[in-house]
């Protein structure tokens, strides 16, 4: 009897532990809100959310909202198409020149790096991109690295906001890994709705000064993690690496290939702002920033002072 319980209970154990690797493998990265704000660092009330998203209900499954940018599809909004908010989960509401935070979950790329190994240092390469004139066939080759912060790259519909390490220095995953220890015992919180124990990574952007009042606003996200050669992996620190490999990568890609890539790895993920002066705040400067706060709802200083950190 004791024998048979003890293989239960093993056989429990090891397959929690397996579903818990199986989600580290598949569970990958999507914008899940998005705040402004204000002068003093914090995040403020109400959100917004991405197109499509109703919340973690008990329909939700990672795959609603993972979009891989691979052979079969390599539209940006494919999984959040845009104008399509859910209710109860409207579009964020913001001025010109407000500082949002994108806020998404890292689900173990940063506190558990090597689930799956040889990925860059800084976890991959976030770039955030807004415009006022998208387009539902948007795709990869279309934006990304090719539109500038000047606005005057590719075809001229939209500018470069921001670049980001994925891992911005603080968010993490709940589990037993060094990383997530460190990070738990230096960015103690509060467990909280809707991140829980966990503490989500944030990309913080500013929107054009120059956005018309009533306007709605594009943005797209995407994140370039691949796969490199060992020998490249202690040189990906800097963020700066190609996304694609030199042989069997579509003809699309070939501005974006390298030696140093075994295998791309991209997703996208989109928003769109509704442009409201009413909602104006000023900005964070370092006079006006409080250090010390609840680190659930802050936005990063480094960020907010320096948009381009890649």
């Amino acid at each position: 009897m004791t024998i048979t319980a003890m293989s239960a209970f093993e056989a429990a154990v090891v397959c929690s532990f397996a579903l818990q690797l199986l989600s580290v493998v598949t569970a990958h990265t999507w914008v899940e809100q998005l705040n402004r704000i204000s002068p003093n660092g914090t995040m403020l009330s109400p959100p917004g959310f991405p197109p499509r998203w109703s919340g973690r209900n008990g329909n939700f499954s990672d795959g609603l909202s993972t979009n891989l940018l691979e052979a079969s599809n390599y539209y940006l909004c494919a999984k959040q198409p845009l104008g399509q908010q859910m209710p109860g989960f409207d579009m964020l509401k913001a001025a010109p020149g407000d500082f949002v935070g994108l806020r998404y979950q890292e689900n173990g790329h940063v506190t558990l790096p090597d689930s799956p190994i040889n990925k860059p240092s800084n976890r991959g390469t976030i770039y955030i991109y807004g415009t006022l004139f998208p387009r539902t066939e948007d795709s990869l080759f279309d934006v990304f690295k090719r539109w500038t912060a000047d606005g005057k790259g590719g075809d001229g519909r939209g500018r470069l906001l921001a670049t980001r390490h994925y891992d911005d220095g603080q968010c993490y995953q709940v589990n037993s890994g060094p990383i997530s220890l460190q990070r738990q015992q230096q960015f103690r919180k509060a467990a909280m709705d809707p991140q829980g124990a966990d503490l989500w990574c944030q990309a913080v952007i500013r929107l054009p000064k120059d956005l018309p009042e009533g306007s709605l606003y594009s943005i797209y996200f995407v994140w370039t993690w691949p796969t490199l050669k060992p020998s490249s992996v202690s040189e990906s620190w800097s963020g700066k690496y190609g996304d694609f490999p030199e042989q069997g990568s579509p003809r699309e890609a070939e501005y974006l290939t390298s030696r140093d890539v075994v295998k791309s790895e991209i997703y996208g993920s989109c928003a769109m702002i509704e442009v409201d002066p009413n909602t104006r705040v000023d900005s964070a400067t370092t006079e006006t920033y409080i250090v010390d706060q609840d680190v659930n709802n802050v936005g990063i200083k480094k960020q907010l002072d320096n948009l381009f950190l890649v």
